[in-house]
């Protein structure tokens, strides 16, 4: 199976994402200023940087493989 490609994007581009893969929420977090969102598949509670682009869904790594389709 042939890897898709990672692509680096800006800020503002990745505002236009239709999703950002997300870990599952741990305690402790993985870093203490995580913030918790809840997967838009599972609904399961995973955490993000509080930085990332706002509009894209969070969906868990779990969920990732059946909304991202290789292009």
């Amino acid at each position: 199976m042939k890897r898709p490609k990672i692509e680096f994007v800006t800020t503002e581009e990745a505002e236009t994402a239709d999703v950002m893969v997300c870990l599952p929420w741990t305690i402790p977090p993985i870093l203490p200023d995580n913030q918790r969102a809840k997967c838009g598949v599972c609904g399961n509670i995973v955490q993000h940087r509080p930085n990332v682009p706002k509009r894209p869904m969070r969906v868990c790594v779990d969920c990732a493989p059946s909304v991202i389709r290789p292009q």
